[in-house]
């Protein structure tokens, strides 16, 4: 038991300060709990954007206030879209809408005796950085360095060469 008076004092603003911490908490796990099912539901991509919107924000606020560690959000944060990214990828949907489509004719081809076996699937680990590179802008080369030969070339006094 607490002898002076700014030790009980302090005993209330523990207590105090923990049942909020407890409520902060109990927000946190029920807005990332929303998200995730919006998520695995994967039928409206804008309610499960809205929840993830909302589960990022109170992940940083909880994090400013001091209920969880900085790179705990972080972390968490991360997770949240990554599973967001693979439910709702766009590859990802247009992939399953050709397979889809092309379900009918591959049990064509399969009952034939001299078809091939299909390509080895590829991993989203693999396919996104092919994808990136094919559809990767080609770097524009800067003009600062043209400036300073135009402005020799007219400068240099013209000569010909010509007989």
């Amino acid at each position: 038991m607490a002898n002076t008076k700014t030790a009980k004092k302090q005993i209330l603003v523990t207590k105090r300060n923990h049942e909020r911490n407890l409520a902060i908490k109990s927000r946190l796990k029920s807005t990332l709990k929303r998200a995730r099912l919006a998520i695995a539901a994967a039928a409206d991509a804008t309610a499960a954007t809205d929840a993830l919107n909302l589960a990022v924000k109170t992940l940083y606020k909880s994090a400013t206030k001091g209920i969880i560690k900085k790179q705990n959000a972080s972390r968490r944060v991360g997770r949240l879209m990554l599973s967001y990214n693979r439910a709702f990828d766009p590859a990802k949907l247009a992939a399953a809408a050709e397979a889809a489509a092309a379900a009918p004719a591959a049990k064509a081809v399969k009952g034939k005796a001299g078809a091939k076996p299909a390509a080895k699937a590829t991993t989203a680990k693999t396919a996104a950085p092919k994808a990136a590179a094919k559809t990767a802008a080609p770097v524009a080369e800067p003009e600062v360095a043209a400036a300073p030969e135009a402005e020799v070339e007219a400068s240099a006094p013209e000569t010909e060469t010509e007989a």
